[in-house]
């Protein structure tokens, strides 16, 4: 709880206000993830594996056999939001250029906008870690081979540079979510904004409205 009352130490909310989120948060604690060791996947029974999907091209027409050596394609790092953990790229080119497109895409951003305006307050949740909650058919995953220092790997989950990765996750998530949209959330990939109140619960004397059962939320 010490991170969280590090990111809202501006006396936004109130002491009350601050112990019943702590109170939900223990309440909801399996949904919160803070490391790798607590990231979880979705079930492959509401989400089975992705096959990746793809057109008639001169590998597979016919016209050429595979050769004992495997496939290869290129990666590179970026630096993360925290300007100091790196994040894995997958450059897949060559798959993208023979891949099936998915038509899906997430909602523009001035629309998404427009609902959060006017809002007294508002929050985003963003999921751990995004694709990797997405398996890859088996099928599918030599076409994501990597060379590195410790050998060729292959990639078991949506591979960030795909080009249907994007449009897959944000069906997923909204699917998951679909519940609550668009009144509570309208998913955006992984980011989950939240709709706050359109009032603050002013009262003419200057004070604000409390709930009979703590006059302190």
């Amino acid at each position: 709880m010490e991170q969280i009352d590090k990111v809202h130490n501006e006396e936004f909310l109130w002491p009350e206000e601050q112990k019943l989120m702590h109170h939900f948060m223990m309440e909801q604690n399996e949904g919160f993830a803070w490391d790798d060791s607590e990231r979880g996947a979705f079930k492959e029974e509401y989400f089975p594996p992705i096959t990746i999907p793809i057109i008639e091209h001169m590998p597979w027409a016919g016209v050429y056999e595979p050769l004992n050596s495997s496939y290869r394609s290129r990666w590179f790092c970026i630096v993360k939001k925290d300007g100091k953990s790196l994040r894995l790229v997958h450059s897949l080119e060559p798959l993208n250029a023979v891949t099936i497109k998915h038509l899906g895409v997430p909602p523009a951003t001035d629309e998404l906008a427009e609902h959060f305006a006017g809002r007294s307050c508002g929050a985003t949740l963003d999921l751990y870690v995004g694709y990797d909650e997405r398996t890859l058919d088996e099928g599918s995953r030599d076409m994501t081979t990597f060379q590195t220092p410790f050998g060729a790997l292959q990639l078991v989950t949506l591979p960030m540079g795909w080009t249907n990765s994007v449009p897959i996750f944000h069906d997923d998530v909204t699917y998951i979510l679909q519940v609550e949209v668009p009144h509570v959330t309208i998913p955006y990939v992984d980011d989950v904004p939240v709709h706050g109140p359109k009032t603050r619960y002013e009262t003419a004397d200057g004070g604000y409205e409390t709930i009979s059962e703590n006059n302190g939320i």
